[in-house]
């Protein structure tokens, strides 16, 4: 970046050479007479991109199927089995991983706007403990709100945590497999897609480069891929020799 970048904006680095570029874009969509569809459309376009860059955080989204290893790749990156993953459990709504110092936490908006924080007696009436026995672990609420009905009560989930892997000014946003069939599930991870700097997306060797991923790629995904990173899970399942043909077949089709 140079200074001649910045178009009307005072100052130098980054902040003001994105401010000078939106500016030239709003003065470039008055000068232009569009049809006022069009003109609402570039506009809302350019008010999400001015909301972005006045945040700070870096936002790095994981995305895949259903069952593809996104919670498992992620507490790996965690260094913990923080999120539920197993072949019997779906995670069923937006989780937001952010850092915190000290003492850890979790931050439930509801549907009825109501916000419940673990640990907390509401949060504990709400979300019940079951069977569990032991002590109530982060891990365990998570389980809970997660992978049970209470999943749909659910309109926002933060986790906060004093994780390494995060640290001030980064937010991991693990999402639901966008092959489920039940209602909303691609909806929120296409919301999360648009509120990403960075997308993560999880390959399962066994079933590479489905319709399914192709899909969300060529559409949700279609503005991300200069910031796209693919991981390619479960090469544990195949055979030894099936493996680098595996990641021929990834490679080629990306």
């Amino acid at each position: 970046m140079t200074e001649q970048l910045v178009v009307d904006g005072p100052g130098a680095g980054w902040t003001s050479v994105v401010t000078g570029h939106l500016r030239w874009i709003e003065g470039l969509l008055d000068s232009l007479g569009l049809p006022a569809e069009r003109s609402d459309e570039l506009r809302a376009r350019l008010l999400a991109v001015q909301a972005r860059a006045a945040d700070p955080q870096l936002r790095v989204a994981v995305f895949g199927e259903t069952s593809s290893g996104k919670s498992t790749l992620l507490n790996a990156f965690l260094r913990r089995r923080l999120l539920p993953s197993s072949a019997l459990v779906t995670t069923r709504t937006t989780t937001v991983l952010e850092y915190r110092e000290g003492a850890e936490g979790l931050m439930v908006s509801t549907t009825d706007d109501s916000v419940l924080e673990w640990p907390s007696a509401p949060f504990a009436g709400w979300a019940g403990r079951g069977r569990e026995s032991g002590p109530d672990t982060l891990e365990r609420a998570l389980r809970r709100v997660l992978t049970t009905a209470l999943a749909d009560e659910v309109g926002s989930l933060r986790v906060l945590s004093p994780v390494r892997l995060l640290g001030p000014g980064v937010t991991v946003i693990d999402t639901p497999g966008f092959s489920v069939t039940e209602r909303g599930h691609r909806e929120l991870a296409e919301a999360a897609a648009r509120q990403a700097d960075v997308a993560l997306v999880v390959v399962p060797a066994v079933a590479a480069m489905s319709l399914t991923l192709v899909d969300f790629l060529t559409g949700p995904l279609r503005d991300h891929h200069d910031r796209c990173a693919f991981v390619l899970t479960k090469l544990d399942l195949l055979d030894e020799d099936e493996r680098s043909e595996a990641v021929e077949v990834v490679e080629r089709r990306l």
